[in-house]
């Protein structure tokens, strides 16, 4: 923090370089981001699970290519699932 008091922090890498970040959205319980991203020369989208430290990261979305291309998700309440199309 700085002599205010005001807290500053560290910008977290939570994709590979290169990559593109559509879409993202916090769990209800702020412990983990899911998100949308595609990698180099890719052109549709998977959906990625990381916590909130930037640690973690799980893809889920299958490797089929015809299930690749996220358009838009959402937490479940409770923070226990994501539907997403």
């Amino acid at each position: 923090s700085d002599a205010q008091g005001a807290k500053f922090f560290q910008p977290i890498l939570i994709h590979e370089p290169g990559g593109n970040v559509l879409a993202f959205r916090w769990s209800p319980d702020g412990n983990r981001l899911a998100y949308v991203a595609n990698v180099v020369n890719a052109f549709s989208g998977d959906l990625y699970v990381v916590g909130a430290n930037g640690q973690g990261t799980v893809r889920i979305t299958p490797g089929f290519p015809a299930f690749r291309n996220v358009t838009d998700f959402a937490w479940s309440p409770d923070g226990a699932w994501i539907a997403y199309r």
